[in-house]
C-alpha cells in the first residue's frame, strides 16, 4: 500500500471533522488533511484536487441537502482518473442497508462507523 499523504474529510459536522483530524494525528499522520463541512465544497475540491492527488477520503452518509451517496454520484465519472484514491464511508449509520450499499458501490473501499478509532486510522494509513 502506498503511503497516505493527503486525506479529505467530508462531514457536515465540524466537531466530527475536528475530532477525526485529532485521531489521525494520534495515529501519527503527518500529511495534509482537508476538512469540508459542506459536501459541495468537498466535491469541488476533489474534482480539481488543487493541492495534488488525494489518497484517502472519509465521507459521511447522512448530511442535509447532499448526502454521501450523492457525493459519490457526483464523483463517479471522475473516479477512474484516481485509481489509487480510496473512499471510506465514515458514518454514524449502522444500517445494514447502508453497509450493503457501500459494499456494492463502485469506488467505495469500505464502511466505518463513527467515531474513527486510532487503530482504524493506523490501518487506513498503512502504519
Amino acid at each position: 500500500m502506498n503511503r497516505v499523504q493527503r486525506i479529505v474529510l467530508i462531514d457536515d459536522s465540524e466537531p466530527d471533522n475536528v475530532f477525526h483530524e485529532m485521531v489521525l494525528a494520534t495515529a501519527d499522520f503527518e500529511g495534509d488533511v482537508k476538512s469540508f463541512d459542506s459536501p459541495q465544497a468537498g466535491i469541488d475540491y476533489l474534482l480539481q484536487q488543487p493541492d495534488g492527488p488525494v489518497d484517502l477520503v472519509l465521507l459521511d452518509i447522512n448530511m442535509p441537502a447532499i448526502d454521501g451517496w450523492a457525493v459519490l454520484q457526483a464523483l463517479q465519472s471522475s473516479l477512474p482518473r484516481w485509481p489509487d484514491m480510496r473512499i471510506y464511508m465514515l458514518t454514524s449509520s449502522a444500517s445494514p442497508e447502508d453497509k450493503a450499499l457501500a459494499a456494492s458501490t463502485s469506488g467505495v473501499s469500505g464502511f466505518l462507523t463513527k467515531p474513527l478509532e486510532p487503530d482504524q486510522a493506523r490501518q487506513l494509513l498503512g502504519s
